[in-house]
């Protein structure tokens, strides 16, 4: 039973609805090549493919025809599309020359359209040369016999390409191509195809691998500077048997080129805070865009503290490509904190070592926090003069200092 989905987009044109006999003859003369006419009447067998569930995201992920053969002796998604009011639809494989192989499942989906119609089965692929053919009923009790042109061709081994990221800018983007076996042990060789030139790494050219085993291939692509927005770069990675070049699988993988608008940030900064929180004027940045800037902001804050701080400058063009550039602030604090030492002291000492109450210097920091420390002795003052100096540190680590005198007189004789 085939599993459908509630988006099924597959990369082939949609043709409009026939309107009026003239039209619906020029059709059929464009899809002269796709179609074979056996008694067909107004249907016409427009397209066949074999499929694979892939998509940009998790968000958009539907069934998408593969660019290779099928895989021999795996079931696989397959779809068939039909032109015309069709009253029932029988399908099946044959040989290039029309001789049946088997009859095959087609079904189709929920809210099928009633003159453009795909069917879809899963399958097993024949291991010989085949073709997708169908006969059955138009809407008017006529039959028809239609076969699809392409021929299709199973094979041990396939080649895949996930297109992530799915738009490459220039520069060099590494993909992961990743070739499975099928088939009995074997070695194949591996090679990328880009008619630009654009291929500068493949990390290996040649490999074995048993039956159901996989190999991932790092394949570099660089794409140069002048390159411009909207160009198509296509890739095509193939897989051949060492032993037997008939077994040979391939993927082809197609990127646009984006070129997002070019950035300039303004020169970095270094400036001296002039308080806790510093305003700074970052300058203005440049941009340039072939298809014209829209939007030009960054993440910088009204005032920067002290520090090192980087600034993301962000363009969007009007493809909606982001630019992103950084400049560096640095806001420096070398200016030392102010302090006053507590006045001098002049007290008669109790004994000889005495408790003195020295007081609160006054201090501050243009930036930040202070901190103050003495050199006071912890278990009093002697007898005399003592010089205690006071200093002030701040965040950045600038100090300044202060002294602050005290003096202590001899204590009274006893009873006098």
């Amino acid at each position: 039973m085939f599993r459908f989905y509630n988006r099924i987009p597959l990369e082939t044109t949609r043709l409009p609805s026939v309107v009026g006999a003239a039209l619906f003859i020029l059709i059929l003369s464009l899809l002269a090549p796709y179609t074979s006419f056996a008694g067909a009447g107004k249907v016409v067998f427009r397209d066949c493919d074999f499929l694979e569930l892939r998509g940009r995201d998790a968000a958009h992920v539907g069934l998408f025809p593969i660019s290779g053969e099928p895989a021999k002796g795996v079931m696989q998604d397959i779809s068939g599309t039909l032109f015309g009011a069709i009253s029932s639809a029988n399908f099946r494989f044959t040989t290039p020359s029309g001789k049946l192989i088997e009859n095959i499942t087609m079904e189709l989906p929920p809210n099928a359209h009633p003159h453009e119609t795909d069917y879809y089965g899963e399958v097993v692929p024949p291991d010989e040369p085949f073709r997708l053919a169908v006969s059955g009923l138009d809407a008017n009790g006529k039959a028809f016999d239609l076969t699809c042109k392409k021929t299709f061709n199973s094979q041990p081994v396939t080649v895949k390409i996930k297109r992530d990221p799915f738009e490459i800018k220039a520069g060099t983007t590494t993909y992961f191509p990743r070739v499975t076996n099928f088939g009995p042990a074997d070695t194949f060789d591996f090679n990328v195809i880009n008619k630009d030139g654009y291929v500068s790494r493949v990390s290996t050219t040649n490999f074995i691998l048993d039956s159901g085993e996989s190999q991932t291939v790092e394949v570099d692509i660089t794409v140069p500077d002048e390159a411009n927005n909207g160009d198509k770069v296509i890739i095509k990675a193939i897989a051949t048997s060492a032993t037997n070049s008939d077994n040979s699988n391939f993927a082809v993988m197609e990127v646009g080129v984006i070129v997002p608008a070019e950035i300039i940030p303004p020169p970095d900064i270094v400036l001296e805070a002039t308080g806790p929180l510093t305003p700074v004027d970052l300058g203005t940045p440049i941009t340039t865009d072939n298809e014209g800037v829209t939007d030009v902001f960054s993440n910088a804050p009204v005032s920067f503290r002290v520090g090192e701080f980087t600034v993301t400058w962000t363009a969007l063009d009007a493809d909606g490509n982001v630019s992103r550039a950084p400049q560096s602030v640095i806001i420096k604090d070398t200016t030392p904190p102010s302090l006053t030492a507590p006045a001098d002291i002049t007290t008669q000492a109790t004994g000889e070592i005495t408790t003195v109450d020295v007081g609160i210097p006054s201090a501050s920091d243009i930036a930040g926090d202070v901190l103050v420390t003495n050199d006071a002795p912890e278990a009093g003052f002697p007898v005399g003069e003592t010089t205690v100096t006071w200093v002030a540190t701040d965040d950045s680590g600038n100090s300044t200092s202060d002294t602050q005198t005290v003096t202590l007189t001899p204590p009274n004789p006893a009873g006098r």
